[in-house]
């Protein structure tokens, strides 16, 4: 029979490569360690109650890498998050997402530093793109918006 063979080969596969995330060193619920997830992704830093708290670096199997605060397992406070495509923000972080100032800097070689809201450039910013042209003022939803100056 067909079946059991399979059900025994897949038996045996999962209990070679067992897939879950665990605490690989220190303490994941209540001081500092390491973490794997599933996702192949390893936190290294503080924990409380078992949810990163604290001081701590994540990094993602892609090569981006988030290193800075975090509160109830997510991006909050001040830290620096590095894309994988190179592109890097270092500002402020609300639950998971850029919020506050900060300094974005693109693949291409522009730079914006001013305000974002929910991962977007909003309110007063910089904006210097890689020809060297420079737009100073209002950003909404990622967009230049109402007065500014552009150089």
């Amino acid at each position: 029979m067909k079946l059991p063979s399979i059900l025994i080969l897949c038996m045996f596969i999962f209990s070679v490569n067992p897939v879950y995330a665990q605490c690989v060193k220190g303490d994941c619920q209540n001081g500092e360690g390491t973490f794997m997830n599933i996702d192949g992704s390893a936190y290294e830093g503080q924990f409380k109650d078992g949810k990163r708290e604290g001081e701590g670096t994540i990094t993602f199997p892609d090569g981006a890498k988030y290193s800075g605060q975090f509160k109830g397992n997510a991006y909050n406070g001040q830290g620096v998050y590095i894309f994988s495509t190179g592109e890097k923000y270092e500002g402020d972080f609300i639950n998971g997402k850029l919020n506050g100032r900060g300094i974005y800097y693109y693949e291409d070689g522009s730079k914006y530093e001013g305000h974002f809201q929910d991962d977007k450039r909003h309110g007063d910013g910089t904006i210097t793109y890689a020809d060297g042209v420079t737009y100073n003022g209002q950003f909404q939803n990622n967009y230049r918006s109402g007065s500014g100056t552009l150089i």
